[in-house]
């Protein structure tokens, strides 16, 4: 996609093309974790800004966040704290900015990030009091913004309002699937998981979300199901590798761990430094722990996961969700 980018920056350099080129830069640097991709997103976004007629634009302003927001990150983890302030300063107040366009769902989601990656949940003017005003006062009932705020009402532990929460947008593979976790905790509603679990199944099947069966199940405490899921996924991907050839090889190697066909060392492994698969094999190895009724390295792996700092990643979200569930219930899993 870069090479595309560059093609357009080239033939055209306006501030579009190089706000795209600046995301692109910031999620190959999220990966990479080098310096110099973050520097070269920098210098993208600064010269969108210096071409842009206008600097109040919401996306303009989006891009400058998520910028700011992913350098601050990125050279903390290098231990330069002086430019990680420095990037923290200027993505809180973009993304202060962007709080005007608080009824359009993806400046909200910009802001809820931006609160998060500087470590402010909870209390007064934090992502939750932010988030808190947005659902229940002016009432943006976004699946974005769901998949945040249903997320932060779990690990407090907020069940009921949790559920609601996701109840309230339309469903899709993430918001069902972060639904079943909060009603999997629910005290009164096992009935309805095992129904909702079902549908979950039968609704994905046939795709690639079908990976998201075993998992979950492991999460429940039922191993043996999600082997033979996660192994009968797999033989269809084998038999079928013309439908399965455009995913990424990640795909595979996470088929072939929830199968039961490699370690979780080579699975680990296997990320080579990668932080959003650094995060998905972790909260993935918790999972498996966890059916192996193992607390301590589930409670481990999902720790691992979130201090990746891939707050944009569903897997971050799934894994501390799943890290305050266990740590609040002294047996795992409950007992229907």
């Amino acid at each position: 996609s870069l090479q595309l980018l560059n093609t357009a920056v080239r033939m055209k350099p306006c501030t579009l093309s190089h706000m795209l080129r600046a995301e692109a830069m910031v999620t190959r640097a999220f990966n990479s974790g080098k310096l110099s991709d973050i520097e070269s997103a920098l210098a993208d976004i600064a010269v969108a800004n210096s071409m842009s007629w206008s600097q109040n634009n919401m996306q303009l302003l989006g891009y400058n966040c998520f910028t700011h927001y992913h350098a601050a990150f990125l050279y903390a983890r290098a231990g330069d704290t002086n430019r990680s302030l420095l990037h923290l300063a200027q993505a809180d107040d973009y993304g202060r900015r962007l709080e005007q366009f608080r009824r359009n769902p993806v400046a909200a989601t910009w802001r809820i990030i931006q609160l998060e990656m500087a470590g402010r949940f909870e209390g007064p003017n934090s992502a939750f009091s932010y988030m808190q005003e947005l659902v229940e006062h002016e009432k943006l009932n976004h699946p974005l913004v769901a998949l945040r705020y249903g997320n932060a009402l779990l690990r407090r532990g907020e069940v009921e309002k949790s559920v609601s929460t996701y109840e309230s947008v339309a469903g899709d593979d993430w918001i069902d699937s972060q639904r079943l976790m909060a009603l999997f905790e629910h005290p009164t509603r096992h009935t309805e998981f095992q129904t909702e679990l079902t549908r979950f199944m039968n609704r994905y099947a046939g795709g690639i979300i079908e990976l998201h069966n075993p998992w979950f199940l492991m999460y429940a405490g039922r191993k043996a199901e999600a082997r033979q899921m996660a192994r009968e996924f797999l033989a269809k991907m084998k038999a079928n590798r013309d439908r399965f050839s455009r995913l990424r090889p990640r795909y595979w190697t996470i088929a072939e761990f929830l199968a039961g066909n490699i370690t979780e060392k080579d699975f680990i492994d296997s990320t080579e430094g990668v932080l959003g698969d650094q995060c998905d094999a972790h909260a993935l190895a918790g999972f498996a722990r966890l059916a192996d009724g193992d607390r301590d390295g589930a409670m481990d792996h999902f720790r691992q996961a979130v201090s990746t700092g891939v707050y944009v990643w569903t897997f971050y979200s799934l894994a501390e969700s799943a890290l305050a569930q266990v740590k609040r219930n002294p047996v795992w899993p409950p007992q229907f």
